[in-house]
This record gives C-alpha cells, sequence and structure tokens, in this order.
C-alpha cells in the first residue's frame, strides 16, 4: 500500500535541507563544500581559459594575461586566481555567441583552398577543351597561311629556269 505521505515527506526534506548547512558552506554535486582556492585547476578549466583566446583576442592579450602569468608562476593556477581571472573576463557571453557562430579561420582557409582547386580543375577542363577543339583549327590556319606567304614568295622571285 503506497503511503499518500511519502511525497509530502520528499518535499519537506528538500526544504529544510538548507537548514541543515551552516550558511557560508557551498554546496556541489560533488559534495559539500566544492573544491578549495588553493586547489590548482583542472584540465577542462585550462582548455577553458585557452579557448578565451579564441573568443576575445584583444581582452584575453590586454586583460587576462597578465593575471595568467601571474598565476603561472608557480607552475600551476589554483582556484581562488582562476576566480580573479573569470571577474576580469567579465561576461563573455556575446563574445562566445559571435566566435561560435563566425567560421574559424581555419575553416576560412580550408574552404578558400577547396574553391580554388575546384575552380582551378574547372578552368583546366575548360582549357582543356577549348584547346582541343581550336588546336586542329589553328594548325589548318598556320599552314594555310604558310602556303600563302611561300605563293607569294615565289610570284616575287620566280625560279629561273633550268639550263640542260
Amino acid at each position: 500500500m503506497k503511503s499518500r505521505f511519502l511525497p509530502a515527506l520528499g518535499l519537506a526534506t528538500l526544504l529544510a535541507l538548507p537548514l541543515c548547512f551552516p550558511s557560508g558552506a557551498e554546496a556541489s554535486l560533488f559534495g559539500l563544500g566544492g573544491p578549495d582556492d588553493s586547489e590548482p585547476i583542472t584540465p577542462i578549466q585550462y582548455a577553458g581559459l585557452l579557448g578565451l583566446r579564441d573568443i576575445d583576442p584583444v581582452l584575453f592579450r590586454e586583460k587576462l594575461l597578465p593575471l595568467i602569468d601571474e598565476a603561472m608562476k608557480d607552475g600551476a593556477i589554483t582556484v581562488g586566481e582562476l576566480k580573479n581571472i573569470e571577474k576580469a573576463a567579465g561576461n563573455v557571453a556575446a563574445a562566445f555567441y559571435r566566435a561560435a557562430r563566425e567560421p574559424r579561420l581555419q575553416e576560412s582557409l580550408d574552404q578558400a583552398l577547396s574553391d580554388a582547386k575546384k575552380s582551378g580543375g574547372e578552368l583546366g577542363a575548360k582549357l582543356g577543351d577549348a584547346l582541343n577543339n581550336e588546336l586542329p583549327k589553328l594548325f589548318d590556319d598556320a599552314v594555310n597561311l604558310f602556303r600563302e606567304q611561300m605563293g607569294q614568295f615565289r610570284k616575287e622571285n620566280p625560279e629561273p629556269p633550268t639550263k640542260l
């Protein structure tokens, strides 16, 4: 038999949960408190910092890189130092969205190279077709012009009769 009070008990537990912890404690998905400010950041957090370089290169170079340089003096960035870097970065949501929508430089170069290869191939094929179609006609025209020139030369300079 199901109890009608079980859902109400679950809701009461959720509401009472914040009362069980001191007001300064932070809760995280991994337990109480989360990482300490002196702990090093994770590889994914390093990758996120590096990603800021692509989002806003000027902000990264002028504001964040000096903070990163200072934090890396001991060889690693701590959670507390990362918080200071995040404050300096401010709200990067708009810049992130622009960067996410625009193609990266490498993608643009790859597309331009692909287009150039395709256009070059098409141009080569058209040039080959044109030469294959026109070359015999050009050769015939050149031979006819040579014959005309030779005929003209013979008229102007007839050969002397041979003496027997």
